[in-house]
């Protein structure tokens, strides 16, 4: 663990005017995957940052509701135990291979966010 004195490295900045939400470590600690969110939630992309080497790779990309986001913070990620698949909600819940494979939608109610999405290891 760095001390306070270690220096901060941007590993991936997203371009404006898309936001970032829910980064999470995966289980290994070798990747963080995260939610890139494009306007008010047109797209939202899963993607994963390998920390190591700070490469960037899409997922998945998802048409999520438009509007205003839930203030409740309708976008969020994390990993399933095993590290091999995540769940991700962008107005529904999904499951998906950490490689993009398998990509399952698991709830269905139309103008109702998943949210804040919580996975043991």
């Amino acid at each position: 663990m760095g001390g306070p004195d270690d220096s901060v490295s941007v590993r991936y900045r997203p371009p404006a005017p898309n936001l970032v939400y829910s980064p999470t470590w995966s289980p290994s600690g070798a990747d963080i995957a995260f939610l890139e969110v494009q306007g008010e939630g047109e797209v939202v992309t899963l993607k994963i940052l390998e920390v190591a080497d700070g490469s960037v790779r899409t997922v998945v990309q998802e048409t999520a509701n438009s509007g205003t986001p839930s203030t409740a913070n309708p976008f969020s990620v994390c990993w399933l135990p095993g590290g091999t698949r995540l769940v991700f909600s962008a107005a529904h819940l999904y499951v998906v291979g950490a490689d993009g494979t398998g990509l399952r939608q698991l709830t269905t109610a139309d103008g109702v966010f998943d949210h804040s999405v919580s996975c043991s290891q």
